[in-house]
């Protein structure tokens, strides 16, 4: 772990990063990023440590600056590495939101594998975090059906 670069919790602009839904432009610590290591290694999920303010330049690399620090998850999901993202590789920006807590710790949790296949399967096509949530909609909403004359 490097111990010379300066860092600080200031955001940081992700110029690249998507508009579209909830997706945001400034990384601040605690939001969740996608970015992308060169096509050979795919894209990758992060949560925002910090920004590396400045990091001088080791051998022939120009020195860092206003790069991201982020806890990212390994593909397996199985841990967690520090990682200096360059602002550039971010394709998308998300503040946590309620449902996005809702919706990982049902899919990590024990009661998905509980769950009939069916339900699942309509689970993740309905838009709700949880089975759960999906399921209490269905039964206090009644379907929408036409009538014989084709109005609602």
């Amino acid at each position: 772990m490097r111990t010379d670069a300066t860092i600080d919790r200031k955001q940081v602009i992700c110029r690249n990063s998507s508009h579209l839904g909830y997706s945001k432009v400034t990384a601040r610590t605690g939001d969740i990023v996608i970015y992308s290591e060169g096509k050979e290694w795919g894209t990758h999920v992060g949560r925002v440590i910090g920004r590396i303010a400045y990091a001088p330049s080791l051998a022939n690399e120009a020195p860092i600056r206003k790069w991201l620090l982020l806890a990212c998850l390994s593909n397996d999901l199985t841990c967690v590495g520090e990682r200096w993202v360059n602002p550039e590789d971010v394709s998308q920006v998300f503040a946590v939101r309620e449902e996005t807590r809702k919706l990982l710790a049902f899919f990590l949790s024990d009661g998905f594998g509980h769950e009939s296949v069916d339900t699942l399967r309509r689970w993740t096509a309905s838009g709700f975090a949880t089975a759960n949530d999906w399921l209490e909609y269905e039964l206090t909403h009644e379907p929408v059906r036409a009538d014989s004359d084709g109005d609602r």
